[in-house]
C-alpha cells in the first residue's frame, strides 16, 4: 500500500494564500492593513479583472467566517483585488491590482476607487 502525500495547511500568517472559491486570500507579513484577494489568469482584460473583484467580495464573507486564518483583526483590513500568475499569495508576481474601499471590511465594500498596473 502506497503512503498518501501530506499535504500542509497554508502558512497564512507568512503570506500564504488560502483558497476559497477559486479566490487566493492572502496576507502579507510586513502590512497588517491589507487584506489581498487574487486569482491567477493570463487575461488581464478590464471584464476578466471586473469578474476577479466580483468575485472577492462574492467570496469574502465565506472567508471571513471560516476559521482557518489565525490572524487577528482580519475584518480590519482594507481589500485589494489582484490578477496574479499563481496561488503562492503574497509571493506571487501581479499584473493588475485595485483596492477596494471603505476599509474596515468590517465596515462594508464600497467601490473600486485606484488601479494600479505592474
Amino acid at each position: 500500500m502506497t503512503k498518501r502525500p501530506y499535504a500542509r495547511s497554508p502558512d497564512f500568517a507568512k503570506g500564504e494564500a488560502i483558497i476559497c472559491g477559486g479566490i487566493a486570500f492572502f496576507i502579507d507579513p510586513n502590512d497588517d492593513k491589507t487584506l489581498y484577494a487574487g486569482s491567477p489568469s493570463s487575461d488581464h482584460s478590464d471584464a476578466r479583472f471586473a469578474l476577479v473583484a466580483r468575485e472577492a467580495v462574492r467570496y469574502l464573507p465565506v472567508f471571513l467566517a471560516e476559521d482557518k486564518h489565525p490572524v487577528p483583526h482580519i475584518d480590519d483590513r482594507r481589500l485589494v483585488v489582484r490578477i496574479t500568475d499563481d496561488y503562492r499569495g503574497v509571493f506571487s508576481d501581479y499584473t493588475r491590482a485595485v483596492e477596494l474601499l471603505p476599509a474596515p471590511l468590517s465596515v462594508g465594500l464600497g467601490s473600486i476607487v485606484s488601479e494600479h498596473n505592474q
